[in-house]
């Protein structure tokens, strides 16, 4: 009895050295933010108003070559809204400080494994979430991240601002007389693969100046415009 209980606890002891070992680490983290008067950047396929769609990407690159397995971000939703439909998580070149050709698309259906995590002033939701993907990144090289979701109408979801980055954001689309070029940065973080013996790298985070965090422009998330529209729809 003595030998079986040492060989249950050694057996113990090795699943969890196994599943510590396969955890996956945080390769790349821009934290996003629930402070009031800078919220998120629409980016979203409008099934009722294709015309209207905007793409906002974000810059990332990896110290080491890795595979990248999940990623996750973060988003604002208005309550009363349709919820999203799924979205579209694309990887592009780096094409001279703007995105350029597609390397990577994954569809993901449904709520991607939302999560919430704070409601602002019973306008917003505020959710995690995420989505696995298979991607090799190589290390040195800039890509730009996109996170689109499948909404019924234009500014029911937002991808949300984050602190961290080098303030450095792209828009596309229905943006009207707005620069494509942003000085923000949007909320998401990379996972490595499981099995992928990469070290965790975390980023230094580069904090913006206090006159970037004032957002204007099509494509904003705003509190004031979200009020009038939730008021109208009542």
């Amino acid at each position: 009895m003595k030998r079986l209980s040492l060989f249950l606890c050694a057996a113990s002891v090795i699943v969890s050295l196994t599943s510590a070992a396969l955890a996956e680490n945080i390769v790349y983290q821009q934290t996003g933010t629930n402070t009031l008067g800078y919220l998120g950047y629409y980016s979203d396929n409008v099934a009722t108003q294709p015309a209207q769609n905007i793409t906002t990407y974000d810059n990332f690159s990896l110290v080491n070559d890795t595979t990248l397995g999940k990623v996750q971000w973060d988003g604002d939703f208005v309550e009363g809204a349709t919820p999203v439909n799924g979205f579209t998580i694309d990887i592009r070149t780096n094409n001279n400080g703007a995105p350029g050709f597609l390397v990577y698309e994954q569809t993901v259906s449904g709520l991607a494994n939302e999560v919430l995590n704070d409601v602002v002033l019973d306008v917003f939701d505020q959710y995690t979430y995420s989505a696995s993907i298979a991607f090799n990144a190589t290390a040195g090289t800039e890509y730009w991240l996109s996170i689109v979701a499948n909404t019924q109408q234009r500014g029911d979801w937002a991808w949300q601002v984050s602190v961290a980055g080098d303030s450095s954001a792209y828009i596309s689309g229905f943006i009207g007389n707005q620069q494509p070029q942003i000085p923000y940065d949007m909320a998401f973080t990379l996972f490595d693969n499981a099995a992928d013996p990469t070290p965790p790298v975390q980023p230094t985070a580069a904090t913006p100046e206090p006159g970037s965090l004032m957002l204007a422009g099509t494509g904003l998330l705003s509190l004031a415009g979200t009020l009038r529209r939730k008021f109208i729809r009542r």
